[in-house]
This record gives structure tokens, C-alpha cells and sequence, in this order.
């Protein structure tokens, strides 16, 4: 779960018995970026949860107990160690074609607010993405891959 707050509780409601749930981020649960009733960031830095004046309860977290679940948080950075592994067994598989991904491609800068709009009302398959010059992995062209 990426999202948190409802979207977390909707999930407690239907998930299975013994079923886990990682959590790597509650952005439901953050306030709107320069809103005025924002709480200030936490010690270390992390931004604050809901606002003090925003009240809101799991209404299924008792699923927890009575289907046995587990919810662990997962934070990519605690794990930079294993990039290199990753980028290896990754690259492999994407040569292989075992994994693959759909992206939806707007083309030109002038387009950047008609492919946000269409990513925030789920028009777009996959990642949406602005071309915004010619495609750097075309024939011919000198590129590397990230990993």
C-alpha cells in the first residue's frame, strides 16, 4: 500500500486470512503542500501525518487481529545495498521479456498539462510519460542503460 488512511482500511476489509501488507507510504495521510493548517515536520525530518484537526479511524483494522494479518513498512532505501543484485537479475529479465510494462507517451512539452490530467483521472495504461526531444534509445544513438 502506497496510499494509506481509507485506502489502507479498504484493504483490511478485504483481504484474506493471513494475507501480509507491506506499507511504503501514506500519502492520504499527508497534508496538501503549503496548506496553512499543515503540522510541522516531524524530528527527523519526515513530514508530519494528518493534521490534528482531521479525525479519522480504521474501520477494519480489528481484521487484523481476527484474520491474522501482518502489515510491515518497507523503505527502498534500507535496502541500497542489494542495487547492484537488482539491476543484474532486472536487466535479465527485461532481455528475456518476462517482465513487462506498459507506458502511455504524450509527445511535446505543450502536452504536460492533457498527460496530468489523464494520469489523475486514470485515462493513462501504465506510466504516463512527455516525450519532450527525440528518443535517446533510437537506433544509431550512443546510450546506456541504468542498470
Amino acid at each position: 500500500d502506497c496510499v494509506g488512511g481509507e485506502m489502507l482500511d479498504a484493504v483490511l476489509g478485504l483481504a484474506n486470512e493471513h494475507a501480509g501488507i507491506a506499507v511504503c507510504g501514506l500519502i492520504s495521510t499527508l497534508p496538501a503542500q503549503g496548506a496553512a493548517n499543515a503540522s510541522p515536520p516531524t524530528s527527523d525530518g519526515t513530514p508530519s501525518a494528518i493534521p490534528p484537526e482531521h479525525v479519522w479511524q480504521f474501520r477494519h483494522f480489528s481484521r487484523v487481529l481476527t484474520k491474522q494479518l501482518r502489515i510491515e513498512g518497507f523503505q527502498a532505501r534500507s535496502h541500497f545495498d542489494l542495487f547492484g543484485e537488482y539491476c543484474e537479475a532486472m536487466s535479465a529479465w527485461l532481455d528475456r521479456g518476462e517482465v513487462r510494462y506498459s507506458e502511455t507517451i504524450s509527445h511535446g512539452l505543450e502536452q504536460c498539462p492533457q498527460a496530468l490530467m489523464s494520469m489523475l483521472e486514470g485515462d493513462n495504461l501504465g506510466k504516463q510519460l512527455v516525450q519532450i526531444s527525440d528518443d535517446p534509445l533510437a537506433p544509431g544513438v550512443n546510450h546506456e542503460r541504468v542498470c
